[in-house]
């Protein structure tokens, strides 16, 4: 199993959120505006923006039926290697905050080793490291399967 990150980004973290779009193209064409650059990878229903500054990964997720209170799908923390997923991990189980994990998956594209949590609210929060950056497939990862997940509050959730 790899351990270290397959994506190299100048601190030791860096935001990371996925928004639901119902017009992809139209999107990348915004936020390709807003940041002044092209995302980094771009599918038939997913683009990611990986900036420096501002130091974010943005994933934007098609979704053209969707019935959605907020275009937000999830945030995130990505890191740089596993076991700092797992001290984030720990850290907040201490706190009292339930994790689920997951271990080489893949989602939004890549291969990711993930630590989930969810706030008071019910917005789902991943720390996660991304060991392949470029898979072929969408997603193995539990989150992503279907338009009926549900996080540890039992209230329904989006990924990628």
């Amino acid at each position: 199993m790899k351990n270290e990150s397959d994506v190299s980004f100048k601190n030791q973290s860096r935001i990371h959120f996925g928004l639901k779009v119902r017009e992809l193209e139209k999107s990348i064409a915004f936020y390709q505006a807003l940041f002044q650059a092209p995302p980094k990878k771009v599918k038939n229903d997913y683009a990611k923006f990986e900036l420096d500054d501002p130091s974010i990964n943005l994933a934007l997720d098609y979704q053209a039926s969707s019935k959605r209170e907020s275009a937000v799908t999830h945030f995130g923390i990505q890191v740089k290697s596993a076991e700092h997923v797992e001290r984030e991990a720990m850290r907040l189980e201490r706190a009292g905050w339930p994790i689920d994990r997951e271990e080489e998956v893949v989602c939004c594209y890549a291969t990711q080793s993930k630590a989930w949590a969810t706030d008071p609210d019910g917005n789902r929060w991943e720390i996660f490291v991304v060991t392949d950056y470029d898979q072929s497939s969408k997603s193995s990862s539990s989150c992503c399967q279907n338009d009926n997940r549900k996080n540890l509050a039992n209230e329904s959730v989006a990924c990628c």
